[in-house]
C-alpha cells in the first residue's frame, strides 16, 4: 500500500505526463479539412436542429435581391398571394 507521500508523488508524475501529452496534441495538425459554411450549417441542423452561426437566410439574401424578391413581404401578404394562386389555378 502506498503512503500519502508516494501517492502524491505518483499523481504529480502522471499529471506532468498528461500535460506534456496535451501540449503535444495541440501542436499537431488535424487530418480533416475545415468545413465550408454550407457543410457546417447542414451539420449543425442535422446534429442539434439549430445553428449558432448566422441565420441561413443571411447566405441567400444577396441572391434573393438579385431576383427582385421583396423582403418586406409579410407572412399575411404571402399567405394571401398563395391562397389567390390556389383559387385561380
Amino acid at each position: 500500500m502506498l503512503s500519502e507521500v508516494e501517492w502524491r508523488w505518483q499523481l504529480r508524475v502522471l499529471l506532468r505526463h498528461h500535460e506534456s501529452d496535451c501540449l503535444r496534441e495541440e501542436n499537431k495538425t488535424f487530418p480533416l479539412r475545415q468545413m465550408n459554411t454550407e457543410e457546417r450549417l447542414v451539420a449543425d441542423y442535422a446534429g442539434t436542429g439549430l445553428t449558432v452561426g448566422k441565420h441561413p437566410m443571411h447566405y441567400r439574401r444577396h441572391e434573393l435581391r438579385l431576383r427582385e424578391y421583396c423582403p418586406q413581404m409579410t407572412c399575411d401578404i404571402a399567405e394571401t398571394v398563395y391562397l389567390y394562386r390556389q383559387l385561380v389555378a
